[in-house]
Order: C-alpha cells, then sequence, then structure tokens
C-alpha cells in the first residue's frame, strides 16, 4: 500500500486522508462535476458580466410576456411577433456573448450564462398568455414597447 496503513475497511494515507477507493471516486467525482464552468473563478468575472446577464434575464422575460400576449390576440400576431423579437434578439445575444468575453468568462461560462438568461423567456412566455388570457394584452405590449424604446434611445 506504499505508505498506507489500513484501518478496518479504510485505508489512511500519510497526510491522514482516507485512500479507499470509495472516496477516491468520490473525491475525483465531485472535482470534475461541472468543471467546465470553474474554468474562471466567479470571483475573477468582472461586474459587468453579472450586470448584463440580469439585465437580459429580464429582457428576455419581457420579451416573452410579448410573445405570449401576442399568441392571446391571434395566431398571426404572435407569429409575427415572434419573428420580430428573433431579429432583434439574435444581435442582442451576440453582443452580451462578445460583453462576457470581455469581462473575464470563458467560453463555455459565456455560453452557458447566456443560455441561462435566454431561457427567461420561456417564464415570460407562460406568464404572458396566462396574464393576456386574463387581462388586456394592451398593457403588456405598453410595457414591452417601452422597453424595447428605451433600448433603442439608451443602450444603442
Amino acid at each position: 500500500m506504499g505508505g498506507c496503513v489500513a484501518v478496518g475497511a479504510a485505508v489512511l494515507s500519510p497526510t491522514g486522508g482516507c485512500a479507499c477507493p470509495w472516496c477516491l471516486q468520490d473525491l475525483q467525482a465531485s472535482q470534475s462535476a461541472c468543471y467546465w464552468l470553474k474554468e474562471v473563478r466567479y470571483s475573477d468575472i468582472g461586474t459587468l458580466a453579472w450586470m448584463i446577464t440580469l439585465s437580459d434575464g429580464l429582457h428576455n422575460f419581457i420579451d416573452g410576456l410579448a410573445i405570449g400576449a401576442s399568441f392571446t390576440v391571434s395566431v398571426f400576431q404572435g407569429i409575427s411577433t415572434s419573428v420580430a423579437i428573433l431579429c432583434e434578439e439574435f444581435p442582442h445575444e451576440l453582443g452580451d456573448f462578445v460583453i462576457l468575453l470581455n469581462a473575464g468568462m470563458s467560453i463555455r461560462q459565456a455560453l452557458f450564462f447566456n443560455f441561462i438568461s435566454a431561457c427567461c423567456c420561456y417564464v415570460g412566455l407562460a406568464f404572458g398568455i396566462v396574464a393576456g388570457s386574463h387581462f388586456s394584452a394592451n398593457w403588456i405590449f405598453a410595457l414591452a414597447g417601452g422597453m424595447f424604446l428605451y433600448i433603442a434611445l439608451a443602450d444603442m
């Protein structure tokens, strides 16, 4: 065992830790879990990356609200709103990806957090369908329109 001492079923290494095969497998599994998200420490990533991720999540949530409310009005309006938001989101997400990379994230981290913020659209879609079927969809359109105006006037 090369410097290890067997105590019952456990094997103690000279450093004092357990070196039995079960503990080594657990240690290897815990070290390899989500390794691709731990390429860059989160403390080394700039604050701008987290601000972009959270604000983009809110933006995508409101996009989902608009899409859901549009589908409650008519299928044609829902499809046209979806296409318009898709055309707006493609360059927006590419820009966010580049900002996340410049803020210190690795490519895999930037893709992951960009994907998570994009998934907020589905939550907004569900809320938009429920809210659009119970309330007037015009309030949701006003909220989404205000957000689009803010992005166009302040961010671009």
